[in-house]
């Protein structure tokens, strides 16, 4: 039985015997058309048996995907489960607009080798916390913790380099301008044209160091808040920037202009990046041609620049990811190819955990791996995927659930990234390791 058929959406019936979505829901429907139903007399409008059929069909993907997917650790000897970021008591207070409570004593871990699933409504303080976890924002208390593997790198050995070897040549700058007798003279000294070269180096470095990325830095952990709101590295301001330079601006160290080339067309290539013609709708060449012809984020479309902020803070190499509504723009085609290359990044050791956050839950079952539902403020719920959307304890999650279900008729958006997921991941794993290799 092939990957598809196995994991296709099933529900047990009364008979014990395993039918699909389709034939189970005639069945349904065959038995609620039948005089003296049981199940008219509990649903007795359309609408009502419409609705019970859709949660349990929603019910039974979310399961089956849950029980299904495993996770593997890169072997890099550190346990799963092991904290990367953890807040304690966090408190928050938004004061622009009068002071209003935000976060209540908020605490939650980000583990090693997890995706951590968050959702909940409208202002329960999802985005806040991201903000506050990537520094934007500051806790009024409480604290949020970095974990490191090992202790922290000199990831900025090179500037302590420089300013040593600066304040060596100005002291003997400075010695040779005492001594001079005409201190003109001693201007053009070694020493003291040293001393200018090394300070113009030192404000480059310095400049380039703190400018290059709106990452936090904390130790080994490289931070980056992926965000659909007010995105502080989306920089969408210079739209005649090309694109090559947009997804390979903040790539680290100095790449080579090939290497760049080379991240730009690979991380393209897994997202299915396409042109399409205005008036025929025909896809319009490929992406080493549009990185050739210098494609610019002027002729890309809203969703063809989310997709390229995205890859812009993946090619990065961030640690911690903070994924806020990244696929609230993107079809299902490209939300399927986005899971798989995080799901990679985070099996092969390149990521070490993401918080996801997102209002729909179709995507939670292939990625996450805990769920935590916020609520005012507060987190109300916290456990497995499989146990949050099939049988939540707490009345605001159950809540929210029943209504997405509602919301997202027969589970077909579910269905249709299931099925996306599993054709595509072959292809994009196999771009991927073109630059890997």
């Amino acid at each position: 039985m092939c990957i598809r058929d196995r994991y296709q959406r099933r529900v047990r019936g009364e008979t014990g015997a395993d039918m699909s979505l389709k034939a189970w829901r005639a069945a349904k429907l065959k038995d609620w058309n039948t005089p003296g139903s049981k199940l008219r007399a509990k649903h007795p409008s359309r609408d009502s048996l419409d609705a019970w059929m859709d949660r349990q069909c929603h019910k039974a993907v979310a399961t089956k995907i849950s029980e299904s997917r495993t996770r593997t650790m890169a072997s890099d000897g550190v346990a799963m489960g092991e904290p990367v970021v953890t807040l304690s008591g966090v408190e928050f207070t938004h004061t622009k607009y009068g002071r209003t409570e935000v976060l209540h004593g908020v605490d939650m871990e980000l583990r090693r080798g997890e995706v951590l699933g968050m959702f909940g409504l409208n202002e329960a303080g999802k985005t806040t916390i991201a903000r506050l976890i990537a520094g934007v924002l500051t806790p009024d208390s409480g604290s949020i913790t970095f974990h490191q593997k090992q202790p922290p790198k000199a990831g900025a050995a090179h500037l302590y380099g420089v300013g040593a070897a600066l304040v060596l040549a100005l002291g003997m700058a400075i010695t040779e301008l005492l001594q001079a007798r005409k201190p003109r003279d001693a201007m053009a000294s070694p020493a003291v044209l040293a001393s200018v070269v090394l300070l113009l180096l030192l404000l480059g470095l310095l400049i380039r160091h703190f400018t290059k990325t709106p990452a936090r830095v904390v130790g080994e952990q490289r931070v980056e808040l992926v965000t659909s709101e007010d995105a502080p590295g989306a920089s969408f301001k210079n739209q005649q920037i090309k694109l090559l330079d947009y997804v390979t601006e903040l790539v680290p160290g100095q790449p080579t202009p090939e290497h760049k080339r080379r991240t730009a067309e690979v991380l393209l290539r897994s997202i299915g990046f396409q042109m399409y013609d205005q008036g025929t709708g025909e896809p319009i060449g490929d992406v080493a041609t549009y990185l050739k012809e210098g494609l610019t984020l002027e002729q890309c479309s809203g969703g063809q620049k989310h997709i390229a902020y995205v890859l812009r803070m993946l090619a990065s190499q961030p640690t911690v990811l903070l994924a806020d509504e990244i696929m609230s723009s993107l079809d299902q085609y490209v939300k399927a190819r986005l899971t798989i290359l995080l799901q990679h990044l985070l099996d092969s050791g390149r990521l070490d955990t993401i918080l996801f956050i997102s209002c729909d839950l179709n995507a939670f079952p292939f990625i996450a791996n805990r769920l935590t539902f916020l609520h005012q403020g507060s987190i109300v719920e916290e456990g497995p995927v499989k146990k949050l959307m099939t049988a939540p304890a707490n009345e605001h999650t159950r809540n929210y659930v029943s209504c997405h279900a509602m919301v997202t008729p027969s589970g077909k958006d579910l269905q249709a990234l299931m099925e996306n997921v599993t054709r595509l991941k072959p292809e994009v794993l196999k771009i991927i390791a073109e630059l890997e290799h």
